[in-house]
């Protein structure tokens, strides 16, 4: 009997590995062979043929995603002076006077655009990790990839400067 507790216990978890295996949408994973995995042995071709390119309405969406991460990087570096004015007025003020307030209000100003920059990225980075899962070619998703994560970079050290003025 004091057995017994166990095998209910166990017979209840034994379908949670199985389960694991499905895929996001409640399915199960596509068994297709992959571009990657592709090749024409009537020709010879030992190596996979190369993954195709990546579809036109992807690389316009890829465009699209760069230009807005330019979009709000434009309007960060237009707020800018005058977040970099007002923490510089508001060194030494005390915390909450009007000094410090406008200071935070136009550092919250660039944040939000920073925001506005970083959901780009990562919606580029969701496309990057779809292709790579699916063995696609994705070099020009890397390379927008890599341009909007180095205006993040720069967006996040201004960032930092402009608070560590104001503390």
């Amino acid at each position: 009997m004091a057995h017994t507790m166990p095998l209910r216990l166990a017979s209840l978890l034994l379908p949670l590995p199985i389960a694991a295996c499905a895929a996001p949408d409640g399915g199960y994973p596509s068994l297709q062979i992959r571009a990657a995995e592709r090749f024409d042995p009537a020709a010879g071709q030992a190596e996979p043929l190369p993954p195709a390119p990546i579809p036109p309405e992807l690389l316009a969406q890829v465009a699209r995603l760069k230009a807005e991460a330019a979009a709000a990087d434009a309007a960060f570096q237009r707020l800018l002076p005058a977040a970099t004015a007002a923490a510089q007025a508001a060194r030494g003020a005390a915390v909450a006077s009007d000094r410090w307030a406008d200071a935070q209000v136009a550092i919250a100003g660039l944040d939000m655009q920073r925001s506005e920059t970083a959901s780009a990225l990562a919606d580029l980075e969701i496309l990057y990790a779809a292709r790579a899962l699916a063995l696609e070619t994705r070099d020009e998703i890397d390379d927008a990839r890599q341009a909007v994560a180095s205006i993040v970079a720069g967006q996040d050290a201004t960032l930092v400067r402009l608070k560590g003025i104001i503390e």
